[in-house]
């Protein structure tokens, strides 16, 4: 209770072991707005219930010789044992000589969540993830419901509305990004004390979207309308970075941030240091590899592969180049991220093993790579055709001649 005194109610004070029953069965009582109860085995705990029925957990010390009481989590949301266990850690802090409220305190200060995105971004995302730029993107285009909000007024409710809201706008992957993304920023938020160890992350105990896994990659006829769409494209950097993406087979971001001295020419090999594997990646660079590398305007006189003057140094976000690219191409549905299952597609009907696919497209699971099993059916046809001769056999047929026909 902030600011809370002492009045007239104290005198209807109990001190009793506070549990969920005794809180359920607390009266107001007549005249008063609010009733109090007091911790009998743990100093300082309290609860507190308003006559609008709203119910308070609090911690009171005497700080400096002077009573000091704050409200530390509200009855429902924060569970009684959680709360115990916070006052417990606070009546620590104040017999180690400790302000207890000094994290309660920056509930006063809290940013709103848009103000924490930018913390978000700076102190977590760019240090640490090579998808850093994609959070970016996220957050400026699909929480505008929550930029102005104080984190901790954002509620459940706020996010499982948000998230059935862009699941119907933008589909179901791109809601379930949203909602990953927000359950980690709320853990971080906790985690950094901007928000208090008791309080409940939102984005929690939201269901998912169901996902398909998506097996689309660019056949024989599209692969080739996609060379001459890229061919097509004004500017050499995106032409050598999308044919550059079919080639390796890397993740998007892990070619816009690309480096030259990543590259070991005399090895011909690329080490990625910054993977969403977590691990370090050395590909081998082939001869159309190191042909594309070698005309890329950057060669020699930048950093980056595909330098900007933007804040990361370099390229951030195809869309507009791959919209075109692709409607030239006639495969409207083709995402970006199909180039990289383009590469492992054509290996697996090229018959190389899962375990290679896996180890050229550094998947940490064998799982991810199983998907390519299924889409060479050369395999599968000759064995159907083995099959099929070995009954049409059975039955005195001619394999190559058979007389067998529906007609009656």
């Amino acid at each position: 209770m902030n600011g809370m005194t002492e009045t007239k109610s104290r005198r209807q004070t109990e001190r009793v072991e506070i549990t969920k029953s005794r809180i359920d069965a607390l009266a107001i009582p007549p005249g008063e707005d609010r009733a109090f109860l007091r911790d009998s085995k743990l100093q300082g705990f309290g609860v507190c219930k308003y006559a609008s029925g709203k119910t308070v957990f609090t911690f009171g010390q005497r700080i400096d010789g002077k009573p000091v009481r704050k409200v530390i989590g509200e009855y429902g949301p924060m569970t009684v044992q959680a709360a115990r266990e916070a006052v417990s850690k606070m009546a620590l802090e104040v017999d180690t000589g400790k302000d207890p409220f000094e994290k309660s305190n920056r509930l006063k200060k809290e940013p709103t969540f848009d103000e924490f995105s930018h913390l978000y971004l700076e102190r977590h995302a760019r240090p640490h993830k090579i998808s850093a730029p994609k959070d970016e993107y996220h957050l400026g285009r699909y929480f505008d419901p929550l930029k102005g909000k104080k984190l901790s007024k954002i509620t459940r409710q706020d996010v499982s509305v948000l998230h059935l809201s862009i699941g119907e706008k933008n589909g179901h992957y791109i809601a379930n990004r949203c909602l990953a993304l927000l359950r980690k920023m709320f853990n971080l938020a906790i985690e950094w004390g901007v928000l208090p160890e008791s309080h409940v992350n939102p984005a929690t105990r939201i269901k998912a979207f169901r996902e398909e896994k998506r097996d689309r990659f660019l056949s024989s006829s599209e692969i080739e309308r996609f060379f001459e769409a890229v061919r097509e494209e004004p500017d050499p950097v995106w032409r050598g970075f999308f044919l550059l993406l079919v080639f390796t087979g890397v993740r998007k971001n892990e070619l816009l941030s690309a480096r030259w001295n990543d590259f070991n020419f005399e090895e011909r090999t690329w080490r990625i240091p910054q993977t969403k594997s977590g691990r370090p990646h050395v590909l081998p660079l082939t001869a159309p590899v190191l042909h594309l590398l070698a005309q890329l305007p950057s060669k020699d006189k930048s950093e980056w592969l595909f330098p900007s003057f933007g804040k990361s140094g370099h390229r951030e976000e195809p869309k507009r180049p791959w919209n075109q690219i692709r409607e030239k191409a006639k495969t409207p549905d083709v995402r970006i991220h199909d180039l990289r299952r383009t590469l492992g597609s054509w290996m697996a009907v090229q018959g190389f093993s899962l375990n290679l696919i896996g180890r050229v497209l550094n998947h940490s699971q064998i799982a991810t790579t199983a998907i390519y099993a299924r889409l060479s059916t050369d395999p599968q046809r000759e064995a159907l055709e083995t099959v099929q001769g070995k009954m049409i056999e059975a039955a005195g047929e001619d394999f190559n001649k058979p007389k067998m026909t529906l007609a009656q």
